[in-house]
């Protein structure tokens, strides 16, 4: 959940930083409610199974990034998503990306293998994050620490 947890960061991060979530999406609520790691929990055991996965949908919602600022600076988002993910589907992406009004940088693959066969891209995105940050620095005549 490292994609989540740099969103956080950044959303609550008061001046720009470059962020770069690699396959992370609005919510975690539909990994654990829907697909795919639905069938862990003993639903039975929480009463109707019906009513027990929304109450864990709307658990994971409360912490839905749609309910948090936009980072400092979206311009220096750079958000990776796998094309056949099945963890953090494409449309739960595409909610993260419509939020914070960033396009997504789609990799081949699936959660895991995307980090393998896109190692390249994943690489450039975060050369293209930091880059742009260093030339807005620049720009506003930034100091760095030598």
């Amino acid at each position: 959940m490292g994609g989540f947890m740099a969103s956080y960061v950044a959303a609550f991060t008061e001046f720009p930083i470059a962020l770069i979530p690699c396959l992370a999406g609005a919510s975690a609520s539909m990994a654990y409610s829907a697909f795919p790691f639905a069938h862990f929990p003993a639903w039975k055991s929480l009463g109707d199974p019906v009513e027990a996965r929304r109450k864990l949908a709307d658990l994971f919602d409360v912490f839905s990034i749609e309910r948090y600022p936009l980072p400092a600076a979206p311009d220096l988002v750079q958000l990776v998503a796998a094309r056949s993910d099945a963890v953090i589907v494409p449309e739960n992406v595409r909610r993260l990306a419509r939020h914070w009004g960033v396009p997504i940088r789609w990799i081949p693959g699936g959660h895991f293998s995307s980090v393998v066969r896109g190692r390249g891209q994943l690489h450039a995105a975060i050369l293209d994050a930091f880059g742009m940050m260093l030339a807005r620095d620049e720009a506003l005549e930034v100091p760095r620490a030598s």
